[in-house]
């Protein structure tokens, strides 16, 4: 199927939007002194970065739901390829820290799962959430594909309430993947039911309103944790808070946003260039090595965060985070996936035949 430029734009910003919560999360508030050290504006536009993460992630996994819903057969090839390459890459990124004194245990498992099992191996939980989505979605789809828009939606309500909001309650090892399934049938839900759009400004509205609330009940949280108490009062308003957070606000503003650019009518090769790399920009920025070098040695986010005009250039950072990640995503686009394709397809063909299989991956 040919890429629209619309869902190709709606997967930048979502990206955009991850990176800045990455920003506030693996940056700033990897130590919550720095963050409390803050002027009040700076900590809550802090706060108001993060919710970023969970929407664009749920962005992300609705896309993959309204366009494989109808798919028989779903291959995560290119998935697999990419997350390889970068395995290698940020394990050899690994290897350099350790040889410059930064030895540790987890950095060690880290290098091991980089190298030995990037996909499943919990390096990226985006990356194995989708896979083991990807290894469902056919028999998902199948079921999906014989029942009613009622029953679907029974589905989908009790999904959300059994496994992704007492999922998120238990925080259980398997809360990603039900994470990625339950906005993959919010996306095949709106696949397959078809109805009308509405008035984008209703989206807009829906949108700002919720994330600002979202942002408003972040900062509390964000606040709480900084205390570093354990009482009662505390521990019940970051509880609350998560669960609002992602069973309440993350859904409608996911929703509010999808819908909104299925609305835009646009047509650019740039923009669809753009975002068949955010895939690689994620893995290049996120990985357990990555994040420490691009936040704390690069960027140098405590000095940042320090100054007063701090929010304008969060925003600057993010953009030139993405930018820069492109570039690099663009240069082994180019020149190297096609040789590295080349070279997984035979390392497959020869495990298949002897184990004497042949099936697309």
């Amino acid at each position: 199927m040919k890429r629209q430029a619309n869902i190709e734009l709606l997967r930048i910003v979502a990206m955009l939007m991850i990176i800045g919560s990455h920003l506030a999360l693996h940056g700033v508030q990897s130590d919550w002194n720095v963050w409390s050290a803050g002027n009040r504006i700076n900590r809550v536009f802090t706060s108001f970065l993060k919710p970023g993460g969970g929407i664009g992630v749920a962005v992300f996994f609705m896309i993959t739901g309204y366009f494989n819903v109808c798919k028989e057969k779903v291959s995560a090839k290119r998935t697999i390829q990419v997350t390889i390459f970068y395995g290698f890459l940020c394990g050899m990124i690994g290897v350099l820290q350790i040889v410059r004194g930064n030895v540790s245990t987890d950095s060690i498992k880290s290098i091991l799962r980089s190298f030995l099992s990037p996909v499943m191996g919990g390096c990226w939980w985006f990356v194995t959430a989708y896979i083991l989505l990807t290894l469902i979605s056919p028999t998902l789809n199948k079921y999906l594909s014989n029942i009613g828009s009622t029953k679907f939606l029974l589905v989908v309500g009790a999904f959300w309430l059994f496994e992704y909001t007492v999922g998120n309650i238990t925080t259980n090892q398997y809360f990603q993947l039900q994470r990625a399934v339950m906005f993959y049938l919010i996306g095949a839900y709106l696949r397959k039911q078809n109805t009308s759009l509405g008035r984008k400004i209703y989206y807009i509205m829906g949108f700002a309103l919720t994330y600002c609330l979202n942002g408003i009940v972040q900062y509390f949280s964000d606040a709480a944790i900084s205390a570093g108490k354990t009482g009662i009062t505390n521990e019940i308003t970051v509880f609350a808070s998560s669960c609002v957070i992602n069973s309440v606000f993350v859904i409608i503003e996911a929703i509010c946003l999808f819908r909104l650019f299925l609305q835009i009518n646009i047509n650019s090769e740039r923009i669809v260039t753009i975002g068949r790399s955010v895939f690689g920009i994620y893995l290049l920025h996120d990985s357990p090595f990555t994040r420490n070098v691009i936040w704390h040695d690069i960027v140098k986010i405590e000095n940042l965060y320090a100054m007063k005009n701090y929010p304008i250039l969060a925003l600057l950072t993010t953009i030139c985070v993405f930018l820069s990640c492109y570039m690099f995503e663009k240069i082994r686009n180019t020149y190297l996936e096609k040789p590295i394709e080349k070279g997984v397809h035979r390392c497959y063909m020869r495990i298949g035949s002897f184990l004497n299989f042949d099936r697309e991956y």
